[in-house]
């Protein structure tokens, strides 16, 4: 199977999965496979960018959010297009970076990417994205319309059959209560709420990922992220 296929699978997963994966946990293990002991480090981490599924995005609906689509002349479905697509990178750019960090390769792959034998792959698909009310934010408080993203990552190894098996499977979530625009430190600064909280969520994700790379030897165990 190549990763293109392997895309497509997880795509149809995320049409399929996307009316029933809402979490509100940070981190939430779906699937945890019995690898050997001896697994030996990857050569590359490859990271696909997050798919979007577009029916479970919705934007700022309130005053401001309705203020700036009109001074954009941006519809609300171009408004949420254009805010998948940034939570998406922001994910998938700061993913990378914090894997780099923990002393493993990692890069951003697209579907036509060479994967060696001894790589990894990482693909996932964001559930849910809210931009939040920010009127009700501002007006009422006490987490009232609230921003938040969910994402779901998968964790591959890819087979000498040409096939891929599922090593990790778990979600993760963040919303405004967790992240500011300016707070998190990783692959770039974010001046945006939601590409903070889409930094965030990759650095659980990060997180995550590093006990599972300890366990198999590939990192120190003072690597390892709290989650």
């Amino acid at each position: 199977m190549s990763l293109r296929d392997l895309c497509g699978v997880v795509a149809l997963m995320a049409f399929t999965m996307a009316g029933c994966a809402h979490t509100t946990v940070t981190v939430q293990p779906e699937r945890v496979a019995l690898v050997p002991d001896d697994l030996p480090p990857p050569s590359v981490i490859l990271v696909r960018k997050l798919s979007v599924n577009l029916t479970e995005v919705t934007g700022d609906q309130g005053f401001f959010g309705k203020a700036v689509d009109a001074i954009d002349g941006k519809t609300p479905s171009e408004t949420a297009a254009h805010l998948t697509q940034e939570v998406a990178d922001d994910f998938t750019n700061e993913l990378v970076y914090q894997i780099n960090a923990l002393g493993l390769p990692a890069q951003r792959a697209t579907r036509d990417t060479s994967v060696p034998l001894n790589a990894l792959v990482i693909v996932g698909f964001l559930t849910d994205v809210d931009a939040g009310n920010e009127t009700k934010r501002l007006v009422i408080g006490m987490g009232t319309g609230e921003s938040k993203i969910d994402a779901r990552v998968l964790l591959f190894r890819p087979t000498a059959g040409g096939d891929y098996r599922t090593l990790l499977e778990f979600s993760t979530h963040a919303d405004s209560g967790e992240a500011t625009a300016d707070t998190v430190s990783g692959a770039k600064v974010y001046t945006t709420a939601m590409g903070a909280m889409a930094a965030r969520s990759a650095d659980k994700a990060a997180a995550y990922l590093s006990r599972f790379f300890s366990d198999h030897g590939w990192i120190a165990a003072d690597k390892v992220k709290p989650l």
